[in-house]
């Protein structure tokens, strides 16, 4: 595990660098680490173990599943919670089956089979027609590594049956209220103007709100004030992405008119710094 995370935790780093997010010098390197570089280590050496997640968990060629730290983390902007990262996907006989890691949370980067879906998503359905750029965003997940659905362990008997992997979806609850503090402490870092939290699940985790109904209830695109780690933060809830792009009547309506208000009030967080050409097409 420490072998995987070591090159994983490289891949990273050097990756953060080529993005000019952050670039140390040589002072740096050897007296001091940039903290959301440490942080980003952190995750990747301690994560797994903080929240129970299983010790040895693959994908079905082999690859271990990691945490995936933050990557496009800026500060002052908009901090944007998933609920777990996805995984890079491939057709394995008529099945799609997820076959390795990510770089980041929600992922633009062009695979052989595609970019992952969840970037188009949040870049279609919540970025463009908020007016707001990814260099404006800290863009994290609330748990960090890929979790199997039911369907994805069902691959394992498959295509290698050397491995047997439990569903780990059905803890995303588990995993989720123990992430907590990591939010909270990414959070610290990142001192957002405002929070924006996707999908049921992350907001009622994070206000501590039970029930699918009641959980549905906080996807009102309004802004609220909510404590964290002992400081008051600005935040929002709104649907999954994922949910925005079936084309569902209900939620279609709820986003048509919730992107509007909620736009005109990061307007007034941001000012001029909202691009007028995407945020006039919802």
């Amino acid at each position: 595990m420490k072998r995987f995370a070591s090159r994983w935790n490289a891949t990273i780093l050097a990756m953060v660098a080529s993005m000019g997010i952050h670039e140390m010098t040589a002072a740096e390197q050897q007296h001091d680490k940039n903290p959301i570089d440490s942080y980003r280590e952190k995750v990747i050496s301690s994560y797994l173990t903080s929240v129970d997640f299983p010790a040895i968990y693959r994908f079905v060629n082999g690859e271990q599943v990691l945490p995936l730290p933050p990557v496009e983390t800026a500060v002052g902007g908009v901090f944007i919670v998933g609920a777990y990262p996805s995984a890079r996907f491939s057709r394995m006989e008529r099945r799609i089956v997820p076959v390795g890691n990510l770089k980041m949370p929600f992922d633009p980067t062009e695979y052989p089979n595609g970019t992952n879906a969840s970037a188009r998503e949040l870049d279609k359905k919540i970025l463009e027609p908020l007016g707001l750029t990814r260099g404006q965003c800290w863009i994290t997940n609330l748990v960090k590594p890929f979790l199997f659905k039911d369907e994805h362990v069902a691959h394992f008997g498959v295509f290698n049956s050397a491995y047997s992997m439990e569903p780990t979806r059905k803890r995303f609850e588990q995993f989720g209220k123990k992430s907590v503090p990591w939010i909270i402490e990414e959070l610290q870092f990142a001192q957002p103007k405002l929070i924006l939290t996707l999908g049921r699940e992350v907001a009622g985790i994070l206000l501590d709100v039970n029930g699918v109904k009641k959980r549905n209830d906080l996807l009102d695109y309004k802004v609220r004030d909510v404590n964290l780690g002992g400081v008051s933060y600005r935040i929002v809830h709104i649907p999954h992405p994922g949910i925005l792009m079936r084309r569902n009547a209900k939620w279609d309506a709820l986003h048509e008119k919730g992107i509007i208000s909620l736009r005109e009030e990061i307007r007034k967080i941001f000012g001029a710094k909202v691009s007028e050409e995407h945020s006039m097409n919802p």
